[in-house]
C-alpha cells in the first residue's frame, strides 16, 4: 500500500496531469492544500519535494510560492526506446539520437532508453516504466517495432500516447511512422536516368524488389548479377562486391551504382577507388543517406534519403495528435529528399511538412506495404 506522503504526491501530480493547474500557475497556499488532501504541513512539504524532483512543480522566486513547472513532464518529456544499445546499431539509429540531442531543449526533451531486449529486470527498466505509470512522460517513441516489450506495462499502462518506428500491420492501434524506402528507389532510378545511366546495380542489404519495380518502371530490366548484398556487420564483404561490379575488362559493366544501406557507402567508395573506376564519369552512384549524418565517401556520390530531425518532429506531431484524442493515420511514410548541394530547384525548396503521405486512401502505398515490412531491414537500423 503507497505510504501517505506516496499518496499526497499521485493526488497532486494527478491534477497537474489533468490540468486543474496549468502550467506556470501558482498552487494554493499550503495550509490550503494540506486541508484539502487532509494531511499535515511535513507530510505536503515532504511530497512538494518528490513532485520538485520529478519535474512537476517548482519553487517560486522571491516568495512567490509554488508553481506548476513551466514545462512539467508530462507535456515535454518523451521518452525515445530503443531496443539494444548503440553498439549493435546502424547509422539511422545513430541519426536519430543524434537529432533526439539537437533537437532537446528546455520546452522539449528526448530521453533516450537503451538495451531493453531481454533485461527488463534491469534498473533503468523499471524506471521507464514508473515514468509511464506516474504520467511524467508525454509520450513514448519506440525506435522499432518493439515487439519483446508487448505485454509489458510500456504498452499497457492505459493514458500514455506511443508512437513507433515501423511499417504497416505491426503494433496495432499504435500510430507508426516509417521511411518510404521505395520513394527512395525510384527518386534514385530516375536521377540516374537523368544522367543518361541504363546500366544499374544495386548494393543493399536488402530490397531488390523495390529496386526491380523502379527499373521497370523507367522501361528498365534488372540483372541479377548486378543485385548485389552486404550487411552492415561486415562492410569489407561491399568493397569486395563493388570490385566485383566494376573491376576492368568486361564486356559490360554498371553505369550507375545505387548503395542503398549507408553503413556499406565507406566501403563501397574504397572499392571503386581500388579498380580505378571514374566517378561519375564512368559511372554515377546515388546512397541513402539519413540526414543531417553524412557518412564518408571517397568518391563523389549525390546523396537521397530521409530528414531525421523531421522525421522526430512527425512523431512528436502524432504524439500530441493522441494526446488530444485524435486519431492520427494507422502508418505515415515520410519520403526521400536530397540533399541541398544535389538537388534541383524543385527539390532545393521540398520540406518534409508538404510531402509525407499517409498509407490511408493512397493504394499504391498500400499495395507497396508487404514489400515495405519485406525490406525493412535494410534501413539499417
Amino acid at each position: 500500500m503507497p505510504s501517505a506522503i506516496e499518496q499526497i504526491v499521485g493526488a497532486l501530480r494527478l491534477e497537474i496531469v489533468r490540468g486543474r493547474w496549468a502550467p506556470g500557475t501558482q498552487l494554493p497556499p499550503r495550509v490550503e492544500l494540506a486541508a484539502d488532501l487532509g494531511t499535515c504541513k511535513a507530510t505536503l512539504q515532504k511530497a512538494m519535494s518528490l513532485l520538485v524532483a520529478e519535474g512537476f512543480i517548482e519553487i517560486g522566486a522571491r516568495k512567490t510560492g509554488t508553481l506548476v513547472a513551466s514545462h512539467p513532464p508530462h507535456l515535454s518529456r518523451y521518452r525515445l526506446i530503443f531496443p539494444f544499445g548503440p553498439d549493435d546499431w546502424g547509422q539511422f539509429w545513430h541519426a536519430l539520437e543524434a537529432a533526439a540531442r539537437e533537437l532537446t531543449t528546455e520546452r522539449r526533451e528526448f530521453a533516450p532508453f537503451y538495451g531493453l531486449s531481454g533485461h527488463r529486470s534491469i534498473e533503468e527498466f523499471q524506471t521507464v516504466v514508473n515514468e509511464a505509470h506516474t504520467r511524467s512522460v508525454a509520450g513514448l517513441i519506440f525506435a522499432s517495432s518493439a515487439d519483446e516489450l508487448q505485454g509489458t506495462p510500456l504498452f499497457d499502462q492505459p493514458g500514455i500516447p506511443r508512437v513507433a518506428i515501423a511499417v504497416e500491420g505491426q503494433l496495432p492501434g499504435i500510430p507508426k511512422v516509417f521511411v518510404d524506402l521505395e520513394d527512395f528507389m525510384m527518386q534514385s532510378v530516375k536521377h540516374l536516368v537523368a544522367r543518361g545511366r541504363r546500366r544499374l546495380a544495386l548494393l543493399s542489404a536488402d530490397g531488390a524488389a523495390l529496386f526491380e519495380r523502379a527499373l521497370a518502371a523507367h522501361g528498365l530490366s534488372a540483372r541479377s548479377v548486378w543485385e548485389q548484398f552486404a550487411g552492415k556487420y561486415n562492410p569489407q564483404a561491399a568493397r569486395h562486391v563493388v570490385e566485383l561490379l566494376m573491376h576492368p575488362g568486361q564486356s559490360e559493366r554498371p553505369d550507375g551504382l545505387i548503395v542503398a544501406d549507408d553503413n556499406l557507402l565507406t566501403a563501397a567508395g574504397e572499392g571503386l577507388l581500388a579498380v580505378g573506376v571514374r566517378v561519375p564519369e564512368d559511372v554515377s552512384v546515388v546512397a541513402l543517406t539519413n540526414f543531417p549524418n553524412l557518412v564518408p565517401c571517397a568518391v563523389p556520390v549525390t546523396r537521397i534519403g530521409f530528414d531525421i530531425p523531421a522525421l522526430l518532429d512527425l512523431l512528436v506531431e502524432r504524439l500530441e495528435q493522441v494526446s488530444r484524442g485524435e486519431t492520427p493515420p494507422e502508418c505515415t511514410l515520410v519520403p526521400a529528399v536530397f540533399a541541398p548541394d544535389t538537388a534541383n530547384k524543385a527539390n532545393d525548396s521540398m520540406t518534409m511538412t508538404g510531402f509525407v503521405k499517409t498509407t490511408m486512401g493512397l493504394g499504391s502505398v498500400l499495395a507497396a506495404s508487404a514489400v515495405q515490412a519485406a525490406v525493412a531491414r535494410s534501413v539499417a537500423l
